[in-house]
């Protein structure tokens, strides 16, 4: 099995440990870290960083591409793990009309350049 196999395996096997497989539990990994911490949110979220920054660097020195299967689904476990932090909860609540403007222009910005897009694509045929 080639490297990137390999790290396919373990992103999905590191994916999957952190689902919330039973609704009050919620990813085993925060379950066994509220075994040794009082309050599992912050070990939860730096241990969920660690794994996604050496997805990161395995996925661009093994493969030379940044943008894998791994790197996405442990970044997708990262935005979990730090949206229940309250740090962060109380930035976006405080900071919404600002967060919904720039989601707003991301979402037009997307939509012109698929507009410019899909016309070039009928003027040059």
């Amino acid at each position: 099995m080639n490297r990137q196999k390999v790290l396919n395996w373990i992103g999905g096997i590191w994916f999957v440990v952190n689902l919330p497989i039973l609704p009050f539990v919620g990813p085993a990994v925060y379950a066994i870290l509220g075994n040794y911490f009082f309050d599992q949110r912050v070990p939860y979220a730096v241990v969920t960083l660690i794994v996604f920054t050496t997805f990161l660097v395995l996925s661009k020195s093994w493969s030379g591409k940044y943008m894998k299967t791994p790197v996405i689904l442990s970044v997708i476990v990262f935005l979990y793990a730090t949206l229940q932090l309250v740090v962060v909860q109380d930035f976006l609540v405080t900071h919404r009309p600002l967060l919904f403007w720039i989601i707003f222009v991301v979402l037009v910005s997307v939509i012109c350049i698929a507009v410019i897009k899909a016309m070039r694509g009928e003027l040059n045929k």
